[in-house]
């Protein structure tokens, strides 16, 4: 069995546990200290090979301090504005003994104090709703589906001089790409009806949607209008009179909803399951109406249960929201 690191004592610490047996340190460091002192004639540790550190403990101290406090971004920060007398292998050594490490920043919205405010009154309006009150509401959304890839970035492993390999290449076409605009709408009983739109989404192709295809899945689910909370967000197609008026005439009750807020919509969640599992598709679309006729397979194989746990915790969510006095949450 391989020996562990050697125990390093200050001097206080030896002379202290020279006088009397200490149950953390074994009977064999006490009996080492005690040949050590006859040796040397002192406690001190003995000079030892290799490059002495160029850092001491506050400047560690200070380097993880600039990085909490948002004074540096990153290791190349620290070098170019305080520690160029280290290297930046030094720097990165140092902050990864500490914890930290580099990650891609996460894409979050922009929330000015406004919108922390609006949330926060949101989140006291919601805090009271059990999951019964949540059954009730159906939210809905649009989202873009790219024929080719996703419009975030992608990594490969790959060797050195393997870049231009076909396996490693992402592909990508001049003409004939393009994308599908869906708009969806959730229950707790499951997805139902997914719109393709094929046209500029305006105010009246946005009714039109709503009465073919929400009104539609309140029929197959047998639910009265006037029973539910319908969720919209505040894009300005949704909140113009003609929209209002006709949500409004149609008996609907509306969840106000906070501006910047798509972690708060469980849809978000669907939108980013039906992009996983056609991206694992071992047929990929290589036309719009093939990349349509994928999305409504994976749309209607999503497993109501999937959709009730997301409306299980939405309260959780709204707790978060709460904890975070406004700020982004991690859904």
């Amino acid at each position: 069995m391989a020996r562990g690191p050697a125990l390093e004592f200050t001097p206080n610490t030896r002379g202290r546990i020279m006088g009397e047996y200490n149950k953390k340190v074994s009977l064999g460091a006490i009996t080492n200290l005690k040949k050590h002192q006859a040796m040397y004639g002192h406690l001190k540790p003995l000079p030892r090979s290799g490059c002495p550190r160029v850092t001491t403990p506050k400047d560690e101290k200070h380097m993880v301090s600039l990085i909490d406090r948002q004074k540096a971004r990153n290791a190349a920060d620290l070098y170019r504005n305080y520690y160029q007398c280290l290297s930046l292998t030094t720097i990165r050594r140092v902050l990864k003994s500490h914890g930290l490490g580099a990650y891609r920043p996460k894409k979050v919205p922009f929330l000015t104090k406004f919108h922390r405010r609006v949330q926060r009154v949101w989140t006291a309006m919601c805090q009271r709703w059990d999951f019964h009150m949540w059954k009730r509401a159906i939210f809905s959304d649009e989202s873009k589906f790219n024929l080719l890839r996703s419009d975030g970035r992608e990594f490969v492993w790959r060797r050195k001089g393997d870049g231009y390999k076909p396996k490693y290449t992402l592909k990508t076409q001049k003409f004939g790409g393009g994308k599908v605009v869906v708009w969806g709408c959730l229950t707790s009983m499951g997805v139902d009806q997914l719109h393709h739109i094929t046209s500029i989404m305006d105010c009246h192709v946005y009714i039109q949607v709503l009465r073919e295809s929400l009104l539609g899945t309140l029929r197959n689910y047998g639910m009265n209008p006037r029973h539910v909370i319908f969720q919209q967000d505040n894009n300005p197609k949704h909140t113009l009179r003609a929209a209002r008026a006709w949500i409004a005439k149609k008996g609907f009750m509306v969840l106000p909803w906070p501006a910047q807020s798509p972690d708060l919509n469980p849809i978000e969640n669907v939108w980013d399951h039906l992009a996983r599992k056609g991206a694992k598709r071992e047929l990929q679309p290589a036309t719009k109406d093939q990349l349509w006729e994928a999305l409504q397979e994976e749309w209607y194989g999503i497993d109501p249960m999937f959709v009730q746990k997301l409306y299980e915790g939405m309260q959780k969510r709204v707790m978060l929201v709460a904890q975070k006095k406004g700020w982004n949450i991690p859904y």
